[in-house]
């Protein structure tokens, strides 16, 4: 069964429906104001018509409950929230309870030689692994860490695990091949410039996961 795939860090509607005609799965949108993929609430009505109902997905970082709130408000399906691991489970349990175990995708940034935290495997049904950074959530636009996602992926086969960091056209394949993931999420791998999807990469990245045996 081939993989899904999520296309991040989308700031214009056209690029929207362009991944939406290449074939993916997933779209996500950005709300962290520190991104340089940040997408202002003045322009989200736009973007967010142009992407389909079922494949919407807001991306953050750690959002008080009153505001996480009023995201769901938004006319999202998905919720994507980065995090560290100092943040106390009762915070988490609360985005849980908020969005729903089913709707929630959470993606903690675990540093290297860091087991899974396994206390959080019952807030949520989908987990986002990017290659650890210290000073980035998420976005670390690096290709790493295949080794420990297909570990913890098997190890938690009851889990959709999704692969970000640096995934594009030359290494969608390959990362496919080394972890097996449910999801793959392109981002800066596919863009001309951050929150600028280069089409013609795009295409080719989805096409290549398509045609996946």
């Amino acid at each position: 069964m081939r993989p899904k795939v999520k296309v991040c860090g989308l700031t214009r509607p056209e690029d929207a429906r362009a991944a939406t005609r290449a074939g993916a799965d997933y779209l996500g949108a950005i709300f962290y104001q520190r991104s340089p993929r940040y997408v202002n609430l003045d322009t989200l009505e736009d973007l967010v018509f142009a992407m389909p109902e079922g494949k919407r997905v807001m991306v953050d970082v750690a959002p008080e409950d009153m505001v996480l709130e009023d995201r769901i408000e938004l006319g999202f399906d998905f919720y994507q929230l980065h995090f560290d691991l100092s943040v106390p489970v009762e915070r988490i349990k609360g985005w849980s309870e908020i969005t729903g175990v089913n709707r929630l995708w959470l993606a903690p940034r675990i540093p290297s030689g860091t087991a899974f935290p396994e206390k959080l495997l019952e807030l949520a049904d989908t987990f986002v692994l990017d290659n650890y950074k210290p000073d980035t959530f998420g976005g670390s636009g690096k290709a790493g860490g295949w080794d420990r996602f297909a570990k913890w992926k098997a190890a938690y086969p009851n889990k959709c695990f999704v692969l970000a960091g640096g995934l594009g056209p030359d290494n969608v394949v390959a990362a496919y091949a080394a972890t097996k993931a449910e999801v793959l999420d392109l981002n800066s791998g596919v863009e001309s410039a951050p929150g600028i999807k280069d089409q013609a990469k795009l295409s080719r990245a989805i096409h290549a996961v398509r045609n996946l045996k």
